[in-house]
């Protein structure tokens, strides 16, 4: 590897060098692989100086600390991009007949985007899957932890962080406002409910994120009844309607509702009933071992 290109490749990862040494964007900590052994790195540590001398006393600092690093490591041929994971939570408030989603301001001014809005988030940990860093991540700096996440969509167009090349891997999840506490931490220092038709400026494209978990959202209900798990054990079919109308948005055909989600055989009644207005309405409870089933026989769940 000639002097340039090596310069070229440390020049554009400074900045991860500044969060972890060992996240270099270009070094793998391992003594064999497809790369150039620096066991002598006295020329490297003069000439970055030379040309990266206007960055601080911090390259200094991160030079110094390169040689011991790099001793038992190989620069790998390949620049490898920084991961990290968003946490796309949308909240279902019923009393409010809302689908909101939680956001946090940043909290350090040395970062992009300070002060904006933006997804809960941040860096992939060497020693963490993907799953286990969203859910830190959402846990540390807004105290949320929802019992269940998937993995929504992975965005990593060449310029959607200033830092340099990061690829995110977002994540989905449901939730009660009402059953959650809020409250923002780490490098977070704010973290709210917003309507999803009201949102503020947000940070890198977290505007596309949000936009793409919508779309997953309401496209999941053709395939399973999205939010019987927010409900109490035994609700009315108006209960599951309005779960239907606040993520899809608008309104649905009473009667045409509730033929279409009892023809599914998903739903039992339970014998009880709760006053609706002047007439009493069934309980339901969702049967699950049912719904498997369906699945399993390809059934469309679009109402």
């Amino acid at each position: 590897m000639g002097k340039s290109l090596f310069r070229s490749h440390l020049e554009a990862s400074t900045q991860h060098l500044l969060r972890s040494l060992g996240r270099h964007a270009n070094i793998l900590d391992t003594k064999s692989g497809p790369g150039l052994n620096l066991h002598e790195l006295a020329w490297f540590e003069d000439d970055a100086e030379k040309f990266l001398n206007d960055r601080g006393s911090y390259v200094r600092e991160v030079l110094r600390a390169l040689p011991e690093f790099m001793q038992n490591c190989v620069v790998y041929r390949y620049p490898k991009p920084d991961v990290t994971t968003d946490a796309v939570v949308f909240g279902l408030d019923l009393d409010e007949g809302k689908l909101n989603i939680l956001l946090i301001r940043r909290g350090r001014e040395d970062e992009p985007f300070y002060d904006h809005w933006a997804l809960p988030g941040g860096f992939l940990n060497m020693d963490e899957g993907l799953g286990k860093c969203a859910r830190r991540e959402l846990r540390e700096e807004t105290g949320v932890e929802p019992s269940y996440m998937e993995q929504l969509f992975t965005f990593g167009h060449p310029d959607r962080d200033p830092r340099g090349r990061v690829v995110t891997v977002a994540h989905m999840a449901l939730v009660r406002p009402d059953q959650v506490t809020v409250k923002a931490d780490d490098d977070a220092k704010d973290a709210q409910w917003f309507n999803v038709d009201n949102l503020p400026p947000l940070a890198f494209d977290h505007d596309e994120i949000i936009d793409m978990g919508l779309r997953r959202l309401r496209g999941k209900l053709r395939w399973q009844p999205i939010g019987v798990d927010l409900l109490d054990a035994e609700f009315t079919l108006s209960d599951l309607q309005q779960v239907y109308e606040i993520i899809l948005g608008h309104s649905t055909d009473k009667r045409n509702f509730r033929r279409k989600v009892l023809s599914f055989g998903v739903l039992k009644e339970t014998g009880g009933t709760r006053s609706e207005g002047h007439r009493p309405a069934k309980l339901y409870s969702f049967s699950q071992a049912a719904y498997d089933k369906l699945r399993r026989e390809g059934l469309d769940f679009e109402v």
